[in-house]
């Protein structure tokens, strides 16, 4: 798909949108807008799914922390969540073995689980790669893996 055909899809996506906010808010009395949006405090963004994460990012920067550790700690949040799940359908793996008959859905399951597998295997033997290896990696790499490995490690009582 061509420049032009892009721009009149995203157009067409823009009209629908718009449309659709329109017969949304045809029947709201937007007369206490203000005063509801006025009356929502910070922390109760932190219930919706990416509330969180702007609290999160907006009480950081608030603190003076600078914007690349402040984003590695939200998306290295989520890595270890995602790690978590994978671990969880490691577990789950038998029973989903007998469930799935299509091939290529078990395939793709199976590659993504050995994916997660050896990248948590990399993090947590990271300290222990040869430093010729560890010098190829630019330092940003290696901070966010640091970042992600710390909650890995953690023993009882939060020392590494």
């Amino acid at each position: 798909m061509g420049p032009p055909a892009r721009a009149l899809v995203t157009l067409v996506k823009f009209v629908v949108s718009i449309g659709i906010l329109v017969l949304l808010l045809r029947g709201q009395d937007l007369s206490t807008l203000k005063a509801d949006l006025l009356a929502v405090k910070l922390d109760m963004l932190a219930v919706l799914p990416a509330g969180g994460d702007a609290v999160r990012i907006w009480m950081l920067r608030r603190r003076g922390e600078q914007w690349f550790p402040t984003i590695s700690s939200v998306v290295a949040d989520h890595v270890v969540a995602l790690l978590a799940l994978c671990a969880i359908m490691f577990a789950g793996m038998p029973f989903l073995l007998q469930r799935v008959s299509n091939s290529s859905m078990l395939f793709a399951i199976v590659a993504v689980l050995a994916f997660a597998c050896f990248g948590t295997i990399a993090l947590a033997t990271l300290d222990r790669w040869p430093p010729r290896i560890v010098a190829v990696v630019p330092s940003k790499i290696l901070q966010f893996a640091m970042l992600v490995r710390a909650p890995l490690l953690t023993r009882k009582g939060g020392e590494c």
